[in-house]
Parts: structure tokens; sequence; C-alpha cells
């Protein structure tokens, strides 16, 4: 089973291209990175519109990079990526808070890493919503 540490560092170079994918709208690219889940989003169609309607109810201009920093305010000890492994040794779920302008913008990618039967890790996007 992987610990918070490992899982992180398993996580985090998928997790920057999903990301640099949504900011870039490369959306079409995201397949190269994560699949989507039969238990989460279903379909790149859907999860586009959910990233862009959330911009544009918000009227947010984009999403910001995954180098871009957090300036979370009050200053105090805040992981922008959070790892949850799964205790059965399955894999692990991330959230990862999106932003705008360096400022949190309340929608936050959810994803899953699962061993597949070859033992390798597969990355699904589950979700972009508003915890």
């Amino acid at each position: 089973m992987l610990d918070q540490k490992e899982a992180k560092r398993i996580a985090e170079p998928v997790v920057r291209q999903v990301v640099n994918c949504i900011a870039d709208k490369r959306y079409a690219d995201l397949s190269a990175y994560a699949s989507f889940s039969e238990n989460g989003i279903k379909s790149l169609e859907y999860f586009i519109e959910c990233v862009e309607g959330f911009l544009e109810i918000n009227n947010f201009p984009y999403i910001d990079k995954f180098e871009a920093p957090c300036n979370f305010h009050p200053q105090y000890e805040y992981e922008q990526l959070s790892v949850y492994p799964y205790r059965d040794g399955t894999g692990f779920a991330v959230d990862y808070d999106l932003t705008t302008d360096s400022e949190l913008n309340d929608l936050t990618l959810q994803m899953a890493f699962l061993w597949t039967q070859s033992h390798q890790m597969q990355a699904f996007i589950l979700d972009a919503h508003i915890l």
C-alpha cells in the first residue's frame, strides 16, 4: 500500500499536465494523461462544459497553470494538492484546488489513480466541482 508521500510523488506530474491542459484550454490533450471514469465524469464534452460553465458563471477569465503560486489568505499551512491513499491498496484519490490569478476559485479537480491488473498506475479524471 502506498503512503501519502509516495502517492503524491506519483500524482504530481500527471496532475501538473492535466491542470496545464485545462489552463491552456487544450482539453483534447487530456486523454494523454488520464481517462474519464465510469464512476465520475463520463465524457470529455461534459468535463469541458463543467469547467467552462464554472468560468463563465463566475466571470473568471481562466484557470491558472499548475506552477502558479496560491496566495491563500489568511496564511497558514496549506496543500493545494491533497492525496488520499485507499486502505485496500487499490490506489488513491487526489484533490487539486484550482486557482485564478493565484487565488482559490472554489473549483476542485478530483482524480483517482488505480492499479491495473498489469501492475501499472492508471489516472482517471473523476470531476471538477465546487467542494
